[in-house]
């Protein structure tokens, strides 16, 4: 046999010892080249007897596990020599593990086998923007999702925690499904699109991959992004850590960063850019969204929708956005054509920011102000509403809420509310003035009467007018009308954010 297959042999062995996933295929190779060839054929029955070791100490009293010859050695070239010293720190395990599971059966008798942690990981999501489904369902972050789960982002954005150790973030227009069955193998088969994972130090017990129709990609503890364009062709990008490459033909390569591979038939190795950063950064940023601990989950919605919604320097998305966040202050959502909007977030962290939005278009000139037309015209067009209409008003308040100045914010609100009652700036502003009162300003009442007046006109905030009007009743101790509207709430939508929060505190009283 040459070195190659050797080398071969001695590659796909070292995986499988760590945990790995190998193929049927890779299986059956590295049995039959065991077979055919002495040196490996000796390497696997001295690593098979060193397993058994383990669980049946017994033989230690019978069975002395032979070492290679010497002749190997004189055999074999000298790129191949590393081969053997992996004899020697074998031995030299081989001989503790003997002397420790000897000392074991005699002062104890035969040892339990060393528990392995089999639970499999819980997948949560961490942040959602804009277009994304949950099978055929919309979600939000802190939601469960099942070992199963199907993603698919539209003109969104998503990321999802696995445990604690592992973030992976979809781009716009991809398509993935978890495959989270095994414990020991952690599968995110990308169908269409672009995703980016992130990955902590791994139990050795444990391997994570990405599958695609044309390539596996299998890490430990790295950062990488994978693309599958319309062609099948797979772009991986490595910007932290270790990747092992696999095409479907058993082509594979280990991939080292910073560096990225373009795999299609073979699997091509090309030099690294700032493009691949540039390309990869918001994903990059919303991979560090925290999986736990101490954090706040931002919901916002706008009308109209699609806004881009940003905290400090981190871009979470168009909206509708919910996201966890542990830091960040300035709110900022902007859409071309309207007015952006900015606030200055709550510095301590608490359990729900919920923000709504009516977003003020900018007057554009029309088509009467071309060249040529009546100045009088031109001026009436081009001219901004009138400092008492809805839009100014509704303007006004973001601006004073942008600044902290919450007081004078929700004095415009009320300006608003009872100057156009019927508006569509005003029906909006109901939720966001009873979140005001609620959070910033402690008049829990008038935040009861403005969800309540919300909830008399109906809307697509009724489930956030609902959960504020629970919170409002806790605050004022009306317990009989809180359970009632917490048992009302939990039926209606048991599945929600807000009801999750909601069991929680039940189960802290």
């Amino acid at each position: 046999m040459t070195d190659s297959n050797c080398r071969r042999w001695i590659t796909l062995a070292d995986r499988k010892a760590i945990g790995d996933a190998l193929s049927d295929v890779e299986h059956q190779w590295l049995t039959e080249h065991a077979g055919s060839c002495p040196d490996c054929g000796e390497e696997s029955k001295f690593w098979s007897a060193l397993g058994k070791v383990m669980d049946q100490p017994e033989i230690l009293q019978a069975t002395f596990v032979r070492l290679p010859t010497e002749n190997r050695a004189a055999n074999r070239r000298a790129d191949v020599a590393s081969f053997h010293q992996r004899y020697g720190w074998a031995f030299g395990l081989a001989a503790g593990i003997a002397l420790s599971v000897s000392t074991a059966w005699f002062l104890r008798g035969k040892p339990k086998a060393v528990a392995v942690d089999a639970a499999t990981p819980v997948a949560q999501l961490v942040s959602i923007a804009g277009n994304v489904r949950l099978g055929s369902r919309p979600g939000r972050a802190g939601e469960i999702l099942s070992p199963t789960e199907r993603l698919h982002t539209e003109q969104g954005l998503a990321c999802i925690a696995l445990g604690t150790t592992i973030t992976t973030c979809l781009d716009v227009n991809s398509q993935a499904v978890l495959s989270l069955k095994d414990p020991t193998q952690l599968v995110v088969r990308l169908e269409r699109g672009r995703l980016l994972s992130r990955l902590d130090h791994q139990s050795p017990n444990r391997t994570f991959r990405v599958e695609t129709p044309g390539a596996a990609i299998v890490a430990k503890g790295t950062l990488f992004s994978v693309r599958l364009d319309t062609q099948q062709q797979v772009t991986v990008r490595l910007h932290e850590g270790h990747l092992w490459l696999r095409t479907p033909s058993n082509q594979t390569s280990d991939l080292f960063a910073p560096s990225q591979a373009v795999i299609q038939q073979g699997i091509h190795v090309e030099a690294w850019s700032d493009q691949a950063v540039a390309e990869d950064r918001i994903l990059l940023a919303l991979s560090g969204l925290p999986r736990s601990g101490n954090r706040t989950r931002l919901d916002v919605m706008t009308r109209p929708s699609g806004a881009d919604v940003a905290v400090d320097d981190l871009v979470l998305g168009p909206s509708p956005v919910s996201a966890f966040l542990a830091e960040g202050n300035r709110l900022l959502v902007s859409m071309s054509g309207y007015a952006p909007v900015t606030e200055l977030l709550p510095t301590e962290r608490g359990d729900t920011l919920e923000r709504s939005f009516e977003l003020s278009a900018i007057p554009s000139p029309s088509a009467s102000t071309s060249e040529g037309a009546d100045p009088e015209l031109k001026v009436a067009a081009t001219s901004t509403p009138s400092a008492s209409s809805p839009s100014a008003l509704l303007t006004r308040a973001q601006g004073l809420r942008s600044q902290g100045k919450y007081r004078d914010c929700a004095t415009v609100y009320h300006q608003l509310i009872a100057s156009y009652p019927r508006s569509d700036e005003a029906r909006v502003s109901f939720v966001t003035l009873g979140e005001l009162e609620l959070s910033e300003l402690g008049h829990p009442a008038l935040a009861l009467r403005s969800f309540e007046d919300y909830l008399r006109r109906g809307g697509p905030l009724t489930r956030e007018a609902r959960y504020g009007r629970i919170r409002a009743l806790q605050l004022l101790g009306r317990d009989t009308e809180q359970q009632s509207a917490v048992a009302e709430f939990l039926k209606d939508y048991p599945d929600s954010v807000q009801a999750a929060s909601i069991r929680r505190r039940l189960q802290t009283r």
